[in-house]
């Protein structure tokens, strides 16, 4: 059992507590960035490699993976967790396929604009409008609602609350997902899992059957996005290890190559190796939905048997 002295915690602060210390100061001194590495490998998949065949689940699953075995591996701080949601240090990442297009008349106001301002590199400005938004411009969910529907007064009324409520339509978003199995058998243990039922199906040729064979495929394609993320993220901690001149910086960044090159593929066998698996996988979910509302669930229960072993 875990028992703490003080429920309160009323001696755990900032002053004794000096690497949350930091990265509490170094996040509140900067600007917020918007980041389009997302919105580059998703519409450079959909527009070079999509294969129309391929199941909705399917071609979404290997959209993500693309991005997330293409997207650079960045440590920002001295953070001991690894993986981020987007390249900037305070990111805000694009999702073209749902409402990002709303930015794009202020491309070039949106980094000096007086409310809520986020830098946007001209570059990166450039590529959203000549190369991502076009391709996105009769492709999002609004314009393809439209299209379908006509311009149903639930969408004029979302149009008009766009700002509101685009949490609610663009996202999974207010869902826990299930952790427990990934700490339990690492994610090679999960595709293994639906590589076995995808099996099963085999042979069976009713539509339902075709759609688990689907899901089952997709399952198995989006982790290994996950899994080879980790591995890049072990590769240049090794790579920034090698480099480094401060011995205690140098000795993180192999510890933080080793966990990663751990979990989440395999099940976690200490208190770090899971809470990384966790935020790994967390950073997955985020490759495919709008970084919001979606909770880790109750980490004190999930991380419990790792915590009562230390």
């Amino acid at each position: 059992m875990v028992t703490l002295n003080d429920i309160k915690l009323k001696n755990y602060t900032l002053e004794n507590l000096p690497r949350l210390k930091e990265l509490r100061r170094a996040y509140f001194s900067r600007r917020p960035e918007i980041c389009i590495e997302r919105a580059r490998y998703v519409t450079e998949y959909l527009r070079d490699m999509d294969d129309l065949a391929d199941a909705p689940e399917v071609r979404q699953a290997k959209k993500i993976r693309h991005f997330l075995r293409n997207r650079e591996p960045v440590f920002h701080d001295r953070n001991l967790l690894a993986g981020s949601t987007t390249s900037k240090p305070m990111g805000a990442p694009l999702f073209p396929e749902f409402f990002a297009l709303t930015l794009w008349p202020e491309l070039d106001t949106v980094s000096t604009r007086p409310k809520n301002p986020q830098i946007l590199l001209p570059e990166d400005s450039r590529e959203l409008n000549f190369e991502i938004f076009p391709f996105w411009m009769e492709r999002n969910v609004l314009e393809v609602t439209r299209k379908k529907f006509g311009y149903t007064k639930g969408l004029q009324l979302f149009e008009d609350l766009v700002f509101f409520i685009a949490s609610k339509a663009g996202t999974v978003s207010h869902c826990v997902p299930t952790y427990a199995p990934v700490l339990e058998k690492g994610l090679l243990g999960i595709v293994e899992q639906a590589a076995e039922r995808k099996e099963a199906l085999k042979g069976a040729g009713d539509q339902e059957s075709c759609r688990k064979a689907d899901f089952y495929q997709a399952v198995c394609i989006a982790l290994e996005g996950i899994m080879e993320y980790a591995v890049h993220l072990a590769e240049k901690a090794e790579l920034l290890a090698r480099v480094a001149s401060d011995p205690e910086l140098k000795k993180e960044l192999e510890e933080i190559a080793a966990v990663s090159r751990r979990v989440p593929a395999h099940p976690a066998t200490t208190f770090r190796e899971a809470i990384n698996a966790i935020w790994i996988c967390q950073v997955g979910i985020h490759a495919e939905n709008i970084n919001m509302a979606m909770s880790p669930g109750r980490l004190d229960q999930i991380l419990y048997p790792f915590i009562a072993a230390t």
